[in-house]
């Protein structure tokens, strides 16, 4: 693997670390947990630039990258790049969830090394590179996907 992928990679996982944190205290906040920690979701989320709340998935998610129909809980970022959802089970038996509806799309895997997070790879397509995370909330587990659209210039 060439120094540059590594560098690419290191900074995927750093980031969706981030996201995965920013959502889970926003879950957290959610669920009636103290204020504290409802504060500190919405700083981490200002942090990373994303605010969560919208249900509506970004055009071609679905087609290209998963069907969250199968999911509760849905939430978008303003700008479409994080979708975030809750599923039943672990976090490893999530990710594999989702790691099969998203083969079925087209997606390779480089698994995180944890069983619960992992970068996905697509040579055709508007989504071409995906990351996602999972960890225990409560009952359930707390899903992140992040998204790179191929703008088209390269």
């Amino acid at each position: 693997m060439s120094e540059q992928a590594r560098r690419l990679r290191r900074a995927a996982v750093v980031l969706g670390v981030l996201l995965v944190i920013a959502l889970v205290l926003h879950v957290v906040g959610a669920l009636g947990a103290p204020s504290v920690l409802a504060e500190a979701s919405h700083v981490i989320a200002t942090e990373v630039g994303e605010t969560y709340g919208s249900p509506a998935l970004p055009a071609g998610f679905e087609d290209e990258v998963l069907c969250a129909a199968s999911f509760e809980d849905v939430r978008v970022s303003p700008e479409g790049s994080v979708v975030g959802f809750t599923a039943r089970g672990t976090p490893a038996e999530a990710f594999k969830q989702v790691e099969g509806l998203m083969r079925d799309h087209g997606w390779t895997v480089v698994p995180g090394g944890d069983g619960a997070s992992g970068s996905f790879l697509k040579e055709v397509g508007q989504y071409r590179w995906a990351f996602v995370g999972c960890v225990r909330v409560g009952d359930t587990t707390s899903v992140v996907v992040q998204c790179a659209a191929d703008d088209g210039k390269g």
